[in-house]
């Protein structure tokens, strides 16, 4: 609540790397990472401090701050909109559940004018099994505002088939539970290759999370996946997007 009152907040973002050439004239793909500055001046990433925004009913607070400050930032750059295909942001079940998230959403789409193609939300899969019904209004909402939408932290494989026929998401991120290990173990590999088929088959991109290493990287070149995100492609930058070459 102090950091709110405070605005000890910041926004730093993530590279998406398009795999395939084809997908890289679309524009450049980010995700938006919440940060925490301490009392003592330490930076907190989201994974340290959501638990206890969820459990103290503040977590769509901290999705409509940080819906805000992508959107006014977006707005405020007027490159962005020709450099920047979509910006991912994370949204909680708190926020899903609310429907006046939504309606503020709208409000601050029109006020500021971005394009919202250029936002998608990222909705992880256990969000999404504990609260099927209200997930699928509000992804059925934000896909006629024009937002994408994500389902991450997708590690369920074939028994996921049926999830993904049932909702019209843009994108499938799988988590580092199918991919940190395909280099050496041939069922993950191949968890990550019927994900992957699947996927496509129901038209729907790919993105592996948590890449941290070249040879990771190159297996899932090799699957041919759509997007891949972690360190073996572009580590956290403390500046919300770079400037234009």
């Amino acid at each position: 609540r102090r950091g709110l009152a405070e605005d000890r907040f910041h926004l730093s973002t993530q590279k998406i790397q398009a795999v395939q050439r084809a997908l890289e004239q679309d524009g450049e793909v980010y995700e938006i990472l919440l940060l925490l500055e301490d009392e003592e001046g330490f930076w907190a990433s989201a994974a340290a401090f959501m638990g206890a925004a969820e459990r103290y009913r503040l977590a769509s607070e901290l999705d409509r701050w940080v819906v805000r400050h992508t959107l006014q930032h977006m707005a405020g750059d007027p490159g962005l909109s020709e450099r920047v295909a979509f910006c991912s942001i994370n949204v909680s079940g708190q926020s899903i559940d609310d429907r006046s998230f939504v309606e503020f959403l709208l409000k601050d789409l029109k006020a500021t004018g971005v394009n919202p193609r250029q936002l998608c939300f990222e909705i992880s899969e256990r969000t999404i099994n504990s609260r099927l019904s209200s997930t699928r209004e509000f992804i059925n909402t934000v896909k006629r505002m024009g937002c994408r939408v994500c389902i991450e932290e997708f590690s369920s494989g074939m028994a996921g088939a049926a999830l993904l026929k049932e909702l019209p998401v843009d994108f499938i991120k799988m988590s580092s539970m199918l991919t940190r290990k395909i280099t050496n173990d041939a069922a993950d590999r191949l968890a990550v290759e019927s994900v992957h088929k699947i996927a496509h088959v129901l038209g729907k991109k790919t993105i592996a999370a948590h890449v941290e290493n070249p040879d990771t990287l190159r297996v899932l070149q090799g699957i041919g996946v759509d997007y891949v995100q972690g360190y073996a492609v572009s580590k956290p930058s403390p500046m919300l997007f770079h400037a234009a070459a």
